[in-house]
């Protein structure tokens, strides 16, 4: 998933093709990992300076993962100037700078020209490796434990299954279909909930205040607040706060405000790439279950959330893929579900109603018969 979003986000971003996909062996891909977990160690140990001085322990690499990450921005930022100086009138125009022209930071480019500024080489390196951070973890790390809620609830699974082939047919999921997808939303606002990619942020007071509860807050402190722990809260989201049921949302009048749900911010601070991020969301998860179904290959117990910036998962998500057709073992996998809390509670409970298991028979009924697993 990481290498999906990393792609994604250097298309739409400035119209380049990076290519992880392709070759996960990439110098880049490596250095844009390493540069990450070096600058977060740097949050939790307050020795990095004498560190990268001395080039040792997780600083020793830092100068080449940097340098790798700073030559490529830079690269890409004077394709996109390139691109941009191009006579757009002529003949034969290429692709490439028609992409860039369309892509964010090309954007950037021309508002800034029509506005007559010049932007450095150095702000537009800043620029691509903004779009690269804030563009591929959050995303990616969103859909994989999407992915894991449902292998865990495979009523929800086949509901999103149908929903998606409903709304989409045969000819594949469209731009437009995207805000008809009301189920699949779901599935993914619940998923933040439990999993917010960001599961920890923090605000600085540039004033005293005086929080609801009456708590002093002097100018200058830093207030730190857990969304991991408020989409589990009992006061907000009711009894079964941590169990994974995607109907909750269809069942609002309206939607919570950002600020009880703030898993993309809230007022001016909201992410800038909140609709890009569900829109690309939804797109791949239309993509993959009309066609593919995942099931865990490892204990639910071994699934677990990594310490760092943002949630992934420790271990990643080691599972098998099978052809959406074949038959699923729903009553074991319900109980493997049962050994999690949460989506223990979602499926003992009935979360997802009874209509859902239909999708079941109707993907049985078309199946000419079954297929080995395939591991993931």
């Amino acid at each position: 998933m990481n290498r999906f979003t990393l792609d994604t986000i250097g298309e739409i971003g400035f119209g380049k093709c990076i290519g992880s996909l392709e070759d996960p062996s990439s110098p880049f891909l490596q250095s844009f990992d390493k540069a990450q977990q070096i600058a977060f160690q740097r949050f939790v140990l307050p020795v990095w300076r004498p560190l990268r001085w001395l080039g040792i322990g997780h600083e020793r690499e830092t100068r080449k993962h940097f340098q790798l990450l700073d030559e490529y921005s830079h690269s890409v930022a004077q394709d996109l100037r390139k691109g941009l100086s191009r006579d757009t009138g002529r003949a034969g125009i290429a692709w490439e700078d028609i992409e860039t022209r369309k892509s964010f930071i090309g954007l950037f480019l021309q508002d800034a020209k029509k506005r007559g500024q010049e932007l450095s080489d150095d702000y537009l390196r800043d620029l691509v490796l903004n779009f690269l951070i804030a563009g591929r973890d959050t995303t990616a790390q969103a859909l994989s434990w999407a992915i894991f809620l449902l292998c865990m609830t495979p009523e929800c699974e086949a509901k999103a299954r149908r929903e998606i082939r409903d709304v989409c047919g045969v000819r594949g999921p469209a731009y437009d279909d995207m805000s008809r997808l009301r189920y699949v939303q779901a599935v993914l606002s619940e998923t933040l909930r439990l999993f917010p990619s960001v599961p920890l942020d923090a605000k600085y007071a540039q004033s005293d205040d005086v929080l609801p509860d009456g708590t002093v807050v002097p100018r200058g402190t830093t207030v730190f607040y857990n969304l991991y722990s408020m989409g589990r809260d009992h006061a907000i989201w009711g009894e079964d706060a941590e169990v994974f049921r995607p109907e909750r949302w269809l069942e609002m009048e309206s939607p919570p405000s950002n600020y009880a749900y703030p898993v993309f911010n809230a007022g001016p601070r909201e992410c800038l790439g909140r609709r890009l991020a569900i829109v690309e969301m939804k797109t791949c998860l239309a993509m993959i279950l009309p066609e593919l179904s995942f099931r865990l290959a490892i204990p639910v117990d071994q699934v677990m959330p990594d310490a760092q910036l943002t949630i992934g998962m420790s271990r990643g998500l080691p599972c098998t893929v099978v052809r959406a057709s074949e038959p699923r073992e729903v009553d074991d996998l319900a109980s493997t579900a049962s050994a999690v809390g949460q989506s223990g509670k979602a499926t003992s409970s009935g979360s997802c109603t009874s209509e859902f298991a239909v999708d079941e028979e109707e993907d049985n009924a078309d199946s000419d018969g079954q297929e080995e697993e395939k591991p993931c």
